[in-house]
Formats: structure tokens, sequence, C-alpha cells
């Protein structure tokens, strides 16, 4: 939890008030290029097993509607537009083989339109017995319906026209065979006046989603609120941890946009319209710019998606004893917090290396039922939430995965004991995923659209 810089510092007290050390340095505009400072790789997580201490994964329903977040939003976003760019280049290849089969029209006399050549009709099974078509789509298909979402792009781009629907076959009686079904067929369009099929929307669309996945996709390079892929809001000061020179940045940083815009302010009031005002004003309106960027960088520390945001507020109104925070890099971006519990310490034994002293476990429990009990909410805004966590007291996790399904809360490096980075954190995934402005892209009636 903090900034984007480096610095491994080492919690050896509880976050009697959520805030963190004031030794580690404050945000800055390079923050989104710095390394995370906890490491989140859930390849490499476990649920702990070790000096005498069994930790079985519980198996069985558990006792929560909340599922397991177990994939990012970002990473669910990424694959809707990736599967969105595959079935553009899938249909694509239709649309060529359409074509090469397709007669071509007659060179038409001047000044007269051009002779409509024969209608050209297809069939799924064609597609499906061609070879060659075959082995260009990924993944290969194997049946009519993996041919369907394909084909029904076309239809919507207006290249084809759906000619016949399949018909299912008979099975037939003792003493009188079946009937053969029939596959569904497809015709050609063409434009009236040149006779030639028209693709020029559908490459247009194609191009466009194809461009933005790939920026997209390095979006995900370096997950982190300061680069979101959903709006964000910023998460109260009471209920932020941050180091000390953290709020102290944020709170320099408001006081000097506030003065920026108020000299702009009393610039208008002026009413002067002169040479050398006009310069000024330009000069305070590049001076506001950076202040409110230089604001929402020192306010990235407690910076989630807006719907996180809703939920760590619902959750402190029930739970007063959690301060969250994140920084640039962290796991899964926006969607991810680290969470400090204002509470005493107890030792926890014959866990190995994570033997240690960890959070009054009855805190720690009512924190996790706390979570839940908001994640299963169906709220008006952000609807429910999926949830996992790291935490490194480990008999306390097998209770937790015991109530909430394992796999719930496992154990990283970095995630206790007491001066080992001593904290709980969290993946939420909302359940329906918003898009917005942010995201940059829409779903229409199955369709993605580039906004």
């Amino acid at each position: 939890m903090g900034n984007g810089k480096v610095q491994q510092t080492n919690h050896s007290s509880p976050v009697t008030r959520g805030i963190l050390p004031a030794s580690r340095p404050a945000p800055d505009a390079n923050a989104l290029a710095a390394s995370p400072r906890f490491d989140h790789d859930f390849s490499k997580v476990k649920v702990h097993a070790d000096s005498g201490v069994q930790l079985r994964r519980q198996l069985g329903t558990s006792k929560t509607t909340s599922p397991i977040a177990s994939v990012s939003p970002r990473t669910e976003m990424l694959k809707q537009l990736t599967d969105e760019t595959t079935l553009f280049s899938n249909a694509n290849v239709i649309a060529e083989w359409v074509k090469g089969k397709a007669p071509a029209p007659a060179a038409g006399t001047t000044g007269t339109p051009v002779p409509a050549p024969p209608a050209f009709t297809f069939t799924t099974e064609e597609l499906l017995n061609d070879k060659a078509l075959v082995k260009k789509i990924k993944p290969k298909p194997a049946k009519a319906e993996d041919l369907t979402a394909m084909l029904d792009l076309l239809v919507s781009y207006g290249f084809i026209e759906r000619a016949a629907a399949a018909t299912p076959g008979s099975p037939g009686t003792p003493g009188s065979p079946g009937t053969p079904g029939t596959p569904a067929s497809f015709t050609l369009k063409r434009d009236p006046k040149t006779q030639q099929p028209d693709l020029t929307t559908f490459n247009k669309d194609k191009k466009s989603v194809k461009d933005f996945t790939d920026k997209f996709e390095k979006r995900q390079e370096r997950p982190s609120s300061l680069d979101p892929v959903v709006e964000t809001s910023v998460l109260s000061g009471t209920l932020a941890a941050g180091a000390a020179d953290e709020f102290k940045a944020e709170k320099t940083a408001e006081t000097n946009l506030a003065k920026l815009k108020k000299d702009l302010e009393d610039l208008d009031k002026s009413g002067a319209t002169d040479e050398k005002t006009q310069e000024k004003r330009k000069a305070l309106e590049v001076k506001i710019a950076k202040a409110e960027k230089t604001f929402t960088n020192a306010q990235g520390f407690h910076t989630f998606a807006a719907d996180v945001t809703n939920l760590l507020t619902r959750l402190g109104a029930a739970n007063s004893d959690f301060k969250a925070g994140t920084y640039p890099g962290h796991s899964w971006g926006e969607f991810s917090a680290d969470i400090f519990l204002s509470t005493s310490l107890e030792e926890v034994k014959d866990i190995g290396d994570y033997s240690g002293k960890y959070w009054n476990r009855k805190k720690v429990r009512k924190f996790f039922d706390d979570l839940n009990d908001e994640c299963e909410k169906d709220d008006p805004t952000t609807g429910k939430f999926a949830w996992r966590a790291i935490y490194n007291d480990v008999p306390l996790a097998g209770e937790i995965n015991k109530k909430f399904g394992a796999g719930r809360v496992v154990q990283k490096e970095n995630h206790g004991p007491d001066g080992k980075k001593l904290h709980i954190h969290l993946d939420l995934r909302p359940i329906k995923q918003r898009l917005d402005t942010k995201s940059g892209f829409e779903i229409n009636k199955g369709r993605i659209k580039i906004l």
C-alpha cells in the first residue's frame, strides 16, 4: 500500500490509525513507472501447511453467495475485446471465401447499370467441408454452431443475408428410414449499382476494434488506479491508509490547486481584457492543468474504481476498525486494496516461516464477515461483489476458507506476521462490471462498440 516508489517499509507495529510510517516518500509524477511494493502474483500463493498445522482446502458448499474473485475485471474486459477481435478475423476469413467463390459481375455498357450476376448462396456444410477454410479459423470449427457468431456478424454488416434456416432431420422408425436435416444457407448481398459485395464498414470496425484492443492490452502491463480502465473515485480520508508524507503531499497539492483557481477567478472578476491579462490567464490555465494532475497523483494512495470505493465506504459504515489503501502497480489496479486493522496483536505459533504476531482474530473475523456481508448485497449502484484475500495467519485463514469457500484466503510472503508487511490484501470484482467512458468501449446487443 502506498505510493509508486519502491521502498520496502516494514510495518513493525500495528497501524493504530491506518497511517503508515512517515518514512515512505509521497507519490510523484513518475509513480506509474515504479515497481509494486508487494508481490501479488496469485500463481505463487498457497494454502499453507507447515509445522504440524495441516491445513486442507475445504470442499463443499461455502456459506456465502459471493464468489471467489479469481479473474480481474481488467482481464475480463481484455478477453471481451480479444474475443471480438478474433470474431472479426474469423468472419473475414469466411467473407474472403465467399468473395472468391461468388461469380464476378459482367462488365456493363457505359451509362447502363451493371448486370446482376447469378445469386450466390452457400451453406454451413460447405464451409465446414472446405478444409483450407476451416484451417484458417481459430479455434477450428467442428460443427455448424461453431460458425454461428461469425455468420451473424456478417449478416449484421449486410454482407450476407439468411436464405434458409437449418432444419433438423428425423430419426425414422423401424422399416422407415429417417430424413436428413438441411444446413443453414446464406446469400451474398451486392451493391445494386456496382454488383460488388460491400465490406467497407466491416473493415473499418474490424481495424478499430483491433487497434483499441492492442492499446487496451498495453494498459494491463501496469495496473494502476492512476491509469484506470473504469471511472475511479477517492475513498474518504477517514478510511484511507497512507503515510504521513502522502497525506501531507495530498493536502499541499489541494491547497496549491485551490490558490491557482482563486487567482483565475479574481482575474476574471477584474473584467480586464488587455493582452497582458490574456497572457496571464493562459499561464494560469496551464498551471491549473498541471496542479490538477499533481493533485490526482497525490490522491492515488486512496483512489479506487468507483464501485470499489462505494463498497469500501459501505463497509466502513459497518466496521470502523480498518483503513484501506493502494499504490500504482497494485495487483488488479483500481480493483485491489490493502487493508490495515486498528487492533492489538497476538502470537500465532507453529506455522513455520509465517509464525509471529498477527491482528486480534476476533477483529479479523469480524472484518471478513462484514466484508462478505457487503459483497453479498445487491447494491443499486454496484450490484454484488466477488472477493479474495491474502493473509498469512494460517489457522485463521483455514476458518475463513471453511466458512466462505476453499481458496478464499491464501498465503503469500509479505502479508504478515508483524514486521513482514502485515496487511490483508483484497481483490474485489463487481459481479456485473459496468463499462464507461474510461473503459473506452461498450457492449451493445452483444457487439463491441468503441466509444
